[in-house]
Parts: C-alpha cells; sequence; structure tokens
C-alpha cells in the first residue's frame, strides 16, 4: 500500500532534534490502524520504510494513541519513530500483543539501527514472549529518548522492554507499572550491552528484578543518574537482580523497593574471576526483603567481587529476619569466596527483625571457602559483630551516628540523604578515581577540603561559607563546625 513520502520541509530537522541525513520521511496523519494498512497509517509507514533502502525516519505530528488493532509492527530497517512526546503521542495495541519488534541481521549487526523518541507505550502484551511492549531482538541497536513505558506486561521477561543479544540505550525516560511473571518488571537483558541514563523506574513488578533483570555471560548493565523506587519482586532483587559479569550503577538511587529473599534494593550475581561489579556514587535507602531468613535489605552480593564506593546504604530493613548476624543486612555477602569492599561508604540505620541493627552480614558456614568482606575509609553506624569484616578493615569510623537528613531532592536528578552539621563522616572519607561531583552531579563538587564519607559532599554547592573572606579549604565543612 503507498504511503504518502515528505522531504524534510525546513526546520523538520531541529523539531525532531536530529541533525543526521535520512533516507526518506514518513509522516502519520491518522490514529487507527489495520491489516493491510491504509496510507497515512503508522503501519504503512514503517512498511514503506522497511522496504526503502538506508535509514528512514517517521514523524507522528498527533496528538492522541496510536491504536494498533492489527498486531505488532516488526522493524528490520533503520529507522527514527518520533512523537510530539509522552504526554501527546501514544501507542497502544490494547492488551492484544507488543507495540513494536526491533529485528536485526546477524550478518550484518550495524544494519538496524532505530530510534524511539518522544512516544508513550501502553496496553502492551507480549504473552509468553519477552517484552510487554518493545523487543530488541537478534544483534539490533536501539536508543529510547523521552518516552513513557506504562501498564505493559510479559508472561516471560521484560514487561515494557526485552533486549536480546543486541544493544540498547536508555535515555531520559520513565518506565512504571508494567509486570513481568519472570524477569525484569519493566526492563529484562539477556546477552546484550544496556546503558540506562536519566530515567526512573517506578512500580514494576517481577519475579526477579521488579525493575531490571539482566542474564548472559555477554552482557553489560550500566545504570547512570537514575532513579529506582517502589518495584517488587516476589524472589530477589527488588530493584535490579543481574546476574551478569558487568555492572556499573552510577549516581543513581535506590529507594522504596521490596524482595522476598534477596537484595531489597540490588541483587547481584557476577563471576568471581571475572568482569566488574561497581556501585559508585549512588544512594540504597528504604528498600526491604521479607522473608524470615531475608538477608541484604539494601544490597546482596550473591557471586562475584564488587566495590561499593562513595555510597550510602540507609535505613534498609528486613522486617521478618530474627536468626543471626548473617541474616538482614543493609549490606550482605553470600559464602563462596567471593568479595565484597566497601571504600568511603556510609552504612547507617539497617535494621533486622524488631529494629535490631543490621548494617553489614556475611554468610558463614556453608560448603566452600569464606567470602570476604573489607572496609576502608568508610563508616558503619553501628560495628558489625566480630568475624563479619573479615578482610581489611582500614581508617574507618564504627559505632557513630553520621547525622543524616532525611532522602530527599536536594539538588541534581536524584534524591540524596544530606549530612547534617558535625556528622563525623565529613572529611574522613577518599576518591582514588577522581570523581568531579557528588551524586548530584555538577555543580556540586565531590569534594570541599578532604572527601567525605557517603554519596553526598557537605557544603559542595555552597559559594559564600558564613563571609566574604577567604578561608582554607576544609574549614567550613560539616565536622569544622
Amino acid at each position: 500500500m503507498r504511503v504518502s513520502r515528505l522531504l524534510a520541509p525546513a526546520g523538520l530537522g531541529l523539531l525532531l532534534g536530529c541533525s543526521c541525513v535520512h533516507a526518506a520521511d514518513f509522516q502519520v496523519s491518522r490514529l487507527d490502524d489495520s491489516n493491510p494498512p491504509q496510507p497515512g497509517m503508522l503501519r504503512a509507514a514503517v512498511a514503506a520504510a522497511n522496504a526503502a533502502p538506508g535509514a528512514d525516519r517517521i514523524f507522528i505530528p498527533l496528538n492522541g494513541t496510536v491504536s494498533l488493532s492489527a498486531g505488532e509492527l516488526v522493524i528490520t530497517d533503520a529507522l527514527e519513530i518520533q512523537g510530539l512526546g509522552p504526554a501527546a503521542t501514544g501507542i497502544d495495541p490494547g492488551g492484544a500483543s507488543r507495540a513494536l519488534s526491533i529485528i536485526g541481521d546477524i550478518n550484518h549487526p550495524d544494519a538496524v539501527n532505530v530510534v524511539l523518541r518522544g512516544l508513550s507505550f501502553s496496553g502492551g502484551n507480549s504473552g509468553n514472549t519477552g517484552g510487554g511492549a518493545v523487543g530488541v531482538l537478534d544483534f539490533a541497536k536501539a536508543r529510547v529518548e523521552n518516552c513513557l513505558f506504562a501498564g505493559n506486561s510479559a508472561q516471560a521477561s521484560g514487561g515494557a522492554l526485552y533486549v536480546y543479544q543486541s544493544q540498547l540505550t536508555l535515555l531520559d525516560s520513565v518506565l512504571r507499572e508494567n509486570a513481568a511473571a519472570d524477569v525484569g518488571g519493566a526492563l529484562a537483558v539477556e546477552e546484550s550491552h544496556v546503558r540506562v541514563e536519566r530515567s526512573v523506574f517506578r512500580a514494576n513488578d517481577a519475579a526477579f528484578g521488579g525493575a531490571v533483570g539482566a542474564t548472559g555471560v555477554n552482557s553489560r548493565f550500566d545504570l547512570i543518574a537514575s532513579r529506582i523506587e517502589n518495584n517488587t519482586a516476589a524472589n530477589s532483587g527488588g530493584g535490579v537482580a543481574l546476574a551478569v559479569p558487568d555492572v556499573g550503577i552510577v549516581a543513581s538511587t535506590f529507594s522504596g523497593n521490596a524482595a522476598e529473599f534477596a537484595g531489597g534494593g540490588v541483587y547481584l550475581l557476577g563471576v568471581a574471576d571475572a568482569g566488574t561489579l561497581l556501585v559508585q556514587n549512588s544512594t540504597l535507602s528504604g528498600n526491604t526483603v521479607r522473608h524470615e531468613a531475608g538477608h541484604g535489605s539494601g544490597l546482596a552480593l550473591e557471586h562475584g567481587r564488587l566495590q561499593l564506593r562513595n555510597s550510602t546504604v540507609a535505613y534498609n530493613r528486613a522486617p521478618a529476619a530474627t536468626a543471626g548476624d548473617g541474616i538482614g543486612g543493609g549490606v550482605y555477602v553470600a559464602e563462596g569466596g567471593h568479595t565484597l569492599e566497601l571504600i568511603s561508604t556510609l552504612v547507617a540505620g539497617n535494621t533486622r527483625a524488631s529494629g535490631i541493627a543490621s548494617e553489614l552480614s556475611r554468610a558463614t558456614g556453608i560448603d566452600g571457602p569464606p567470602s570476604v568482606l573489607s572496609a576502608r575509609r568508610s563508616l558503619v553506624q553501628v560495628a558489625p559483630a566480630a568475624g563479619v569484616l573479615n578482610g581489611s578493615n582500614s581508617d574507618n569510623r564504627f559505632d557513630v551516628d553520621p547525622l543524616l537528613q532525611p532522602l530527599a531532592d536536594n539538588g541534581g536528578l536524584t534524591p540524596v540523604h544530606a549530612l547534617g552539621v558535625g556528622s563525623p563522616a565529613c572529611e574522613h572519607g577518599e576518591d582514588t578515581t577522581s570523581l568531579t561531583s557528588d551524586q548530584r552531579g555538577a555543580p556540586f563538587a565531590r569534594r570541599y577540603g578532604e572527601v567525605d564519607i557517603g554519596a553526598f559532599e557537605y557544603r559542595a554547592d555552597t559559594i559564600f561559607h558564613g563571609d566574604f573572606e577567604i578561608h582554607p579549604q576544609g574549614e567550613y565543612g560539616c565536622s569544622r563546625r
């Protein structure tokens, strides 16, 4: 079926936010759907773009929702689809299918490169396959910007998005109230590379990884300046469950997430002798594990080697956990020769059972070599029991109140716990990775005098410190007042 083919009018490239050259532009002029499609339908535009060689573009300049009554759309060529913004332009298959499948070419891995921008996806249901709204499959590349995924579901993995043997970049987007029966309430990753920046995952649900689940020996998952909040997992990983060798969580907040057994906020299953697990400049606050043997209410390391740097782990709870020191724990490492290292990290107010302090925990008495839990230049409000911290232990501060303020938007993209005046966390940390800012990002400098312990740098945003005179660095740090 023939579709209206347009030359880009003057200024259209600026409107779409893209300076790239496209082989052809198509415009959608109606919101209904049929198969075979009629001219002006999104289905007709996708079919024409698939048939046209080169990177094409579809513009949907309509307020309203495209109703995909004839099933999912399949994209097999380079394409950009642009709406007016997620509050204006939506795609909804009415619970009958997923909205889009982006399918790559194993012989030409760079050929299928798709951009989705300024759209909302709702009502997607992929049934027993992954990706309730969108599947990125078989050596495809996708970039999703300024999109909303809400109310999508899958009986398999990835309530909203499923990425298999592909690459995904997710920017400035919101994923809320999506559900998966298996892994990844909003996003599931398998044998793929995924990078998420400046995005929000809220109130998603799955068995593993309430917001995000990732698996695969070739997978990598990076989360930057994002919020993972109020997600739930029926098993483990209320926020994220990541069984991959490479993880980079930076400048992000996990709050209010809940899991039944392990990792209320973060659940990690890395590879002991390969890859890198890093959580840096981040906050884990108010997450929960529910089972009586629950562990790692903030973070659980079940396998691999993790560095937890310049971060804050606070007020996470295991309300039903009543057993010994290996149960509960704001930060937990399983037995089996794994390594968890705290560097300039603040751990405070984490509890199990009826308010019993449980900041750090390490499993013991299980077959296999003992795991190692170390800490350097960190603050732990209530010192762990003897033997829990069995690795290096240098320049730490135990049994002191860090004077944390409530979790709040103190500037920046993600909420943090500010340090109160006089906090013993001030100017007792370290930064060996040359961080330019605390968790909040620019202009909140990481250092004013010495580095503070935790994700927040006291007075990092202050220009004038009491008067207009020049003072030595550190004189007005909160521990110097």
